[in-house]
């Protein structure tokens, strides 16, 4: 995903946004893309959705996580990459995780 320009949309900047994001990736919140679809890289300069994005569904089923269905921006489809598969309380864990790294590494 490098090679698009985007950086992950857990990064730094305003805690604030960051809450929401994870709040998204966590299913805790519904994505402001609609449709079960959330962005999950951004771009690398302001992290605007309007400058650029890549996204896919993420849905819940029994005890899974999935992401499908990727594209950039709002029309290009991604067809070579998906659906991923992850165990949902290991998901979470790792959202979770991701976002105390974050402030952790802010603050010092």
């Amino acid at each position: 995903m490098k090679k698009h320009g985007y950086i992950p949309c857990i990064g730094p900047g305003i805690s604030k946004y960051k809450q929401e994001i994870i709040e998204e990736l966590s299913l805790k919140r519904l994505s402001k893309l609609g449709e079960n679809r959330y962005p999950l890289l951004t771009c690398a300069d302001c992290e605007d959705l309007n400058c650029g994005f890549i996204s896919a569904i993420i849905e819940e089923e029994n005890n899974l996580i999935i992401w499908r269905d990727f594209k950039k921006g709002d029309q290009m489809k991604l067809n070579h990459l998906g659906p991923y598969y992850f165990e949902k309380s290991n998901y979470k864990k790792t959202i979770m995780n991701t976002s105390i790294i974050k402030k952790y590494s802010l603050s010092q």
